[in-house]
């Protein structure tokens, strides 16, 4: 494998580093310095919890909502992470510390079980995420571009339509409208809605939200795998 250092990526002339289709969101929190006051990092998630070394992965998402959701329960005195699109984030320390990899995750649904979600240790919710890795390459010293494949695509609107949410496009589009005082109003009435969360243990179900009825809604984690053995996209 190629391993290659960031150096060579350089921004689009739009000044961004990453560019994805569709678009995606982050979280990041500031680690300002006189030097860099501008320093941010992401939330990342290991890509095996019993082995750090391997690296971590960019954790991204599809609905804004679903970021701002992750936002709040990941935020702690001193720590406070804000939602930003993923084209805004420099990734070339993240390339740096794996080995020439950008490695990121697709949050698909909220880990839950018997219609609990999983909250863990440290406070956040637990995600069911797809994993890809874009490697970096010398030979073209470009912004990293991220396509998520349709198949993939299929597949989170497949767990949404299973749940029942046949309007989440126009419910994610309706979330990015408003400002941010009514974000915020919204991610509460979600959080208070939330049904009873545990530990992390065995996931048996994926959660999502509905707008409409300002309720929470679980499919069983066989979905998850029925996608492929019904032959995905067409």
């Amino acid at each position: 494998m190629n391993q290659v250092s960031a150096d060579y990526i350089q921004p689009h002339p739009c000044g961004h580093f990453i560019h994805s289709a569709p678009n995606l969101y982050i979280l990041v929190r500031y680690q300002s310095t006189k030097v860099a006051p501008d320093y941010c990092l992401a939330s990342c998630e290991f890509l095996d919890d019993t082995d750090p070394t391997k690296g971590k992965g960019l954790a991204t998402y599809l609905s804004l909502f679903d970021a701002y959701l992750a936002a709040a329960f990941s935020c702690k005195p001193g720590e406070q992470w804000r939602v930003l699109p993923a084209s805004s984030f420099d990734p070339r320390d993240l390339i740096d510390a794996n080995y020439g990899q950008l490695h990121y995750f697709v949050h698909f649904g909220w880990a839950a079980a018997d219609r609990k979600i999983f909250r863990r240790t440290q406070g956040g919710l637990a995600s069911v995420y797809a994993l890809d890795t874009i490697q970096s390459d010398q030979s073209i010293p470009l912004y990293i571009e991220i396509h998520i494949p349709d198949e993939d695509l299929a597949h989170y609107v497949f767990l949404r339509e299973q749940a029942g949410l046949f309007a989440h496009k126009e419910h994610d589009l309706s979330f990015a409208l408003m400002d941010e005082q009514q974000r915020l109003q919204q991610v509460s009435l979600a959080i208070a809605a939330l049904p009873a969360q545990h530990a992390v243990g065995t996931v048996s179900q994926l959660a999502f939200y509905d707008f409409n009825f300002a309720q929470w809604l679980f499919v069983p984690i066989e979905k998850f795998n029925d996608f492929y053995k019904e032959g995905g996209i067409s």
